[in-house]
């Protein structure tokens, strides 16, 4: 089936809350997904679950990226990842390809 790029943008209004990737009522279910900071952000973006907090969340600077996706293959859900920021108003985005 085709599938056709696109992405997902998170902004943390608030350093210290965690925000959401993607929404449960509209889940969006994808093979992989790559999570990358806005591009001049200043702070660390943390990435994790629904507890993700500056001491448990994987921390990315500008220019940082993360590749999401199962070892054995199945989809990811991407409501199932937050963020939390270091400066309010930072945040990333979510790209995928999504079938068309």
């Amino acid at each position: 089936m085709p599938t056709r790029p696109d992405t997902i943008n998170t902004t943390v209004s608030t350093a210290g809350t965690q925000i959401q990737i993607g929404s449960p009522s509209a889940p969006v279910i994808v093979e992989e997904f790559t999570f990358r900071p806005n591009v001049g952000i200043t702070g660390i973006i943390y990435f994790g679950a629904a507890d993700v907090s500056s001491t448990n969340g994987f921390p990315l600077s500008d220019g940082d990226s993360l590749e999401i996706k199962n070892q054995d293959g199945s989809p990811v859900d991407l409501s199932l990842y937050w963020i939390d920021a270091s400066v309010d108003g930072e945040g990333g985005v979510s790209i995928f390809h999504r079938e068309d």
